[in-house]
């Protein structure tokens, strides 16, 4: 054998779980100090630490703290001069939001991939060039999810945000990624987001064409497996495009 195993190189996975949670929540500190101010890199770096400390956070293997949740919160919101934008978030964040040991293990949805306008709905981060506002708010709403499939305490409390960015957001990328946080939420807290169904599927009239379909396919899938009942039609009237 060579020097050291590769488990020996990494530690324990609690252990390289909380270094890439820490690694990302410095990254993130420094994109919400120079919120509207950041260079591209920068910005491409959040994104990225932002789909890390989302997938990381999945394993249930290191508790993401308090204060990363407040970051990443944070960064939903619209692009604006660093003002202590993460004062809004840590009000509504009245709660330490640690991971809980039940629930589900990950995102079961898939979402469009493949589109320029739409390509950090769920794969890797863009490239930097691809990387603006909408597209750092965008992963940091999916980021928020999937914190939330490990912590229904604060999926509670953020569900009305998610719901209310469906309809406010110009961004297709946020709406879409918004969409893909409910929808898999849906599976694994169904009573909490069910709800809401009649505006998720409000979003078949999104004005995006991806938005529409994205919004069709999850809803479908919902249905088929179960996971919403049809209750005489939430649905909007469909038309053929």
């Amino acid at each position: 054998k060579g020097r050291g195993s590769g488990k020996n190189a990494a530690g324990a996975p609690s252990q390289w779980c909380a270094r890439v949670l820490e690694a990302a929540h410095e990254v993130l500190v420094k994109a919400v100090e120079r919120r509207g101010m950041a260079d591209a890199a920068l910005e491409w770096r959040a994104c990225a630490a932002l789909f890390a400390a989302g997938e990381v956070a999945l394993l249930r293997e290191a508790r993401p703290t308090s204060a990363l949740v407040v970051h990443v919160q944070a960064l939903t919101s619209p692009t604006t001069p660093s003002a202590a934008p993460a004062a809004p978030a840590a009000a509504a964040l009245k709660q330490e939001p640690g991971v809980s040991q039940n629930g589900s293990a990950g995102i079961g949805c898939a979402a469009a991939q493949g589109h320029p306008d739409l390509a950090t709905s769920r794969g890797a981060p863009a490239q930097p060039q691809a990387t603006a506002g909408c597209a750092l708010q965008g992963h940091a709403w999916l980021c928020l999810g999937k914190l939330c499939l490990v912590d229904e305490g604060l999926a509670k409390r953020v569900v009305p945000l998610f719901v209310q960015e469906l309809q406010r957001s110009p961004s297709p990328v946020v709406r879409n990624n918004c969409l893909v946080a409910l929808a898999d939420m849906c599976i694994h807290y169904t009573a909490m987001v069910d709800g809401y169904l009649p505006r998720l599927a409000g979003l078949i009239r999104d004005p995006h064409e991806l938005v529409r379909r994205q919004a069709l396919a999850l809803l479908a899938n919902l249905l088929m497996k179960d996971y919403v009942k049809w209750r005489g039609g939430p649905f909007p009237p469909l038309s053929p495009s």
